[in-house]
């Protein structure tokens, strides 16, 4: 292959490589959101995945069965492989499926609702919500290569429950829980950069200990997403219209949290 269009990713093992042409920042957008269940907000509709696969031997096309349906719903590759996310009426199934011999090398179901987020390499975060029998929240670490699932840190169900919105990104030492509640006035932020709305609380959590390293209150933010995991800092922003006299503009407010 001598080169591909703008916006194409490129993953693969040592037979395969998957071309996947999708806009950059909505796809980084949508892998941080699958598993939770909720609109994801910043942005239109998402763009069309047009994925192939080439040989590595010779860059030759290859015709894999149900690759178009099943590359948008990897949230990663390991080698030849993909890590899928489906919903099942036993809650949120992952497993690392082999395209070619149209098997799955492990498979783990965790509860309903869970939330799912990538963070260091070949690893995700799962965040299994507090259910009848469960009075507490449960976030683990996944291993994408053998499936393994490390346990480490219980949430109270008290921080989580009747909260209108759960978002959960990662870093590669640090899970970031946002939730959000109902707020009386509305968030304006109107731009073309990927955002997560912000009106509730902000948690860290260490990814090697389970330990929350700090906690924070937002109140009407928007967390903006481009370069969040290059960059040292969150960035949020806030849009108001206002009125002095007779003179009505718009103002941009900006906060920056030391992750």
């Amino acid at each position: 292959m001598k080169g591909g269009r703008t916006g194409t990713s490129v993953a693969g093992g040592d037979r395969l490589v998957y071309l996947s042409a999708v806009d950059a920042q909505r796809e980084q957008q949508m892998l941080m959101m699958r598993g939770l269940g909720v609109p994801v907000p910043g942005g239109g509709r998402r763009n069309e995945v047009v994925t192939t696969a080439l040989r590595v031997l010779d860059g030759r096309a290859v015709d894999v069965p149900r690759l178009k349906e099943l590359q948008p719903k990897a949230l990663a590759t390991v080698g030849d492989d993909l890590v899928l996310s489906t919903s099942t009426p036993e809650g949120v199934q992952l497993r690392r499926f082999n395209p070619e011999t149209q098997t799955d090398r492990w498979t783990r179901t965790f509860a309903k609702g869970s939330l799912v987020a990538g963070c260091a390499p070949g690893k995700v975060s799962v965040l299994e919500p507090a259910t009848t029998t469960q009075v507490e929240h449960h976030l683990s670490l996944l291993d994408l290569a053998d499936g393994t699932v490390q346990p480490l840190a219980k949430l109270p169900a008290a921080d989580i429950k009747s909260k209108s919105e759960i978002y959960l990104l990662s870093a590669p030492d640090q899970a970031y829980l946002l939730v959000n509640r109902a707020g009386p006035g509305s968030v304006s932020y109107n731009a073309q950069l990927p955002f997560l709305r912000g009106n509730g609380s902000l948690m860290a959590i260490d990814l090697k200990t389970g330990e929350m390293r700090w906690k924070q209150s937002l109140l009407n933010q928007n967390l903006l997403l481009e370069r969040f995991d290059f960059s040292p800092l969150m960035l949020f922003v806030e849009r108001k219209f206002q009125n002095q006299g007779q003179v009505n503009f718009w103002s941009m407010h900006f906060v920056a949290i030391d992750k």
